[in-house]
């Protein structure tokens, strides 16, 4: 009795800090939130890449953002678990345009990617069919 006590908790301390990560990764909004408040909620980058001096990206293990002048325009995330079937994105946001099409020369990679825009949320899904999975949640700021 007191094993299952003991995993109980654990399995509840467990689910508790990955909803953290999920919740301090959805504060970074594209467009509002800089580099600096990045790195104070998830912690220093794995990597970090200058293409010049005012732009950059920052990677963590499940994570990327780009910047421009330390303001975050691109943040790429992988979908959490209930996010990964194409369905939850289509019927999500079946009331706002949606644009489907196929991403060009990802079959010569061996993947069959696809990229659901939807533009009014400022958001791209990536989608494989090969895995019939999502792989990539992006929201970005483009101005």
């Amino acid at each position: 009795m007191k094993t299952l006590k003991v995993n109980v908790f654990l399995l509840c301390l467990f689910t508790v800090i990955s909803c953290s990560r999920q919740f301090h990764v959805a504060k970074l909004i594209p467009g509002q939130t800089y580099t600096d408040e990045a790195v104070s909620r998830l912690g220093d980058p794995d990597f970090t890449q200058f293409e010049n001096p005012t732009k950059q990206v920052m990677v963590w293990k499940d994570v990327t953002i780009q910047a421009r002048e330390e303001l975050i325009t691109v943040v790429q995330r992988a979908p959490a678990s209930y996010e990964t079937k194409l369905q939850f994105w289509r019927q999500h946001y079946k009331n706002y345009p949606q644009q489907f099409t196929k991403i060009e020369n990802s079959a010569e990679a061996g993947e069959h990617l696809w990229q659901l825009h939807l533009p009014s949320q400022r958001m791209n899904i990536i989608y494989d069919e090969t895995r019939d999975t999502v792989t990539e949640v992006m929201y970005y700021n483009v101005q």
